[in-house]
């Protein structure tokens, strides 16, 4: 699909464009895979693909006459606010232990969930128990697991509007009274990705949610900083489905060295010169 690729498709479609031409645009598949997989799923695609390839083509100057869903650019990403593991309470205590190891300790808890807060440097780890919600039943499908980050962008409101135009499933779940709620997309694999950012009560959530807690292991710091990526494993067919999710709602590309590997772009900044080499830039 346009955007999934790397032929120049959005300047060729912006040559067409500079002619005046405002008429349909259709895809024509010759690719085996899609034509035996899921017909939701490709259309899904196909639709994000060219709604995508219409936002890129009515930025270009020469271009701008070509009738197509305005939605905001797309979102840079500053860095990972949290990751938030669901667990039982066998699993708590092995993660736990290993969070300790790495020299992480537990500085809140929510004032109304079973969720703990353990913290390094800027990297935040939320340790969820809870047995109701979507925490509990991700836990119930897929064990203990990372079922959900949050991104920080510029603004969240046109994060979401563009990830909403683009196909995204916003997601939301009852919040206790005077409790943040976050503005969420579901991800890869059913996980969600919550969006936080300095301009609203989000960023004083850790005020406003939690309170401070003491830890007794009180483990000696390994110096962590910040999280530089995220990894996320999927399926070979779901690759270029999950590839066009992140390039088209956030400000990232596809490093060259892994077509499976997506990096914000605020990677490269944070990372060693090793590490820099594989992650991609604006």
């Amino acid at each position: 699909m346009p955007g999934e690729g790397d032929l120049p498709v959005a300047d060729f479609v912006a040559e067409v464009a500079a002619t005046g031409y405002d008429g349909y645009l259709s895809l024509e598949i010759f690719n085996d895979q899609f034509r035996g997989g899921s017909p939701r799923a490709i259309s899904v695609d196909g639709h994000r693909s060219l709604i995508y390839l219409g936002d890129r083509v009515r930025r270009k100057p020469d271009a701008a006459g070509l009738t197509v869903p305005s939605m905001p650019d797309r979102a840079s990403v500053a860095g990972v606010a949290f990751i938030e593991f669901s667990v039982g309470e066998g699993d708590a205590e092995l993660l736990i232990t290993m969070m300790h190891s790495l020299g992480f300790r537990k500085t809140a808890i929510h004032k109304t969930k079973n969720v703990s807060v353990y913290q390094q440097g800027d990297v935040r780890i939320l340790v969820n128990r809870e047995e109701i919600g979507f925490a509990s039943n991700a836990y119930a499908v897929h064990g203990a697991s990372a079922y959900a980050m949050a991104l920080q962008v510029e603004d969240t409101s046109t994060a979401m509007a563009r990830a909403v135009a683009l196909g995204g499933e916003p997601f939301s779940q009852p919040v206790g009274p005077g409790e943040l709620e976050i503005l969420a997309i579901r991800g890869v694999g059913g996980t969600l990705i919550y969006l936080v950012d300095a301009k609203s009560n989000l960023e004083r959530g850790w005020e406003i949610d939690f309170q401070p807690a003491e830890d007794e292991a009180a483990p000696n710091s390994a110096a962590l900083l910040a999280v530089d990526h995220v990894a996320q494993t999927v399926a070979h067919e779901e690759m270029l489905t999950w590839l066009l999710f992140y390039t088209s709602i956030f400000e990232t590309k596809k490093s060259r060295w892994s077509t499976s590997s997506i990096r914000p772009a605020w990677c490269a900044a944070r990372s060693s010169r090793t590490t820099r080499e594989r992650c991609a830039s604006r």
